[in-house]
């Protein structure tokens, strides 16, 4: 314990962790845990950070997510233990009519023509883009969320792409600056 020029007393009242298990050394647990959470392998090799049942392998880290780790989208599940159990996900997310109005108001806002036929990745698109405005709404310019695993896995499977070639997740990339 440090204390300053006015006698005050830093961290005096810090909190110890409790194990469940009084045979579990604290410390060595903590170090443990703090080791494996860096660790992109620990995702990426398992299916362990899935609460819900449904999600599968991701590439990296950040897309291995689980949608019962995000509290926006657990207010949405209800009752359900996963967001695609939910009677709302297929009718948002994969219903092949709803997507098509739904590419049809996106098609006025940047300008592009629809083509025909539709491809299955213009479909995953539409279907991410339909998932992240029920669970946030407008985001907004640069603003990305992560999507879970569960349901990218569920609109591929939906949306297949005949050589598995898939697009991740991507940060948004800063506009460069005119000369």
């Amino acid at each position: 314990m440090s204390s300053d020029k006015t006698g005050r007393q830093g961290f005096l009242f810090e909190p110890t962790r409790q194990t469940a298990d009084p045979g579990v050394d604290p410390v060595e647990s903590e170090v443990s845990e703090d080791s494996d959470s860096d660790s992109e392998e620990v995702r990426t090799d398992n299916l362990n950070w899935c609460e819900c049942g449904h999600c599968s392998l991701m590439p990296t880290s950040i897309e291995s997510t689980c949608c019962l780790e995000n509290e926006a989208i657990g207010e949405k599940i209800g009752l359900e233990r996963c967001i695609c159990a939910t009677v709302s996900f297929p009718k948002i997310c994969l219903d092949v009519d709803v997507l098509e109005v739904m590419m049809a108001a996106l098609k006025e806002v940047v300008g592009e023509d629809l083509r025909d036929p539709i491809s299955n990745r213009l479909y995953r698109y539409t279907g991410y883009r339909s998932f992240t405005w029920w669970m946030y709404g407008k985001l907004g310019r640069k603003v990305r969320k992560v999507i879970p695993a569960c349901v990218v896995s569920a609109i591929r499977a939906r949306f297949p792409d005949d050589e598995g070639n898939y697009e991740g997740f991507h940060e948004a990339v800063e506009d460069m600056p005119d000369d």
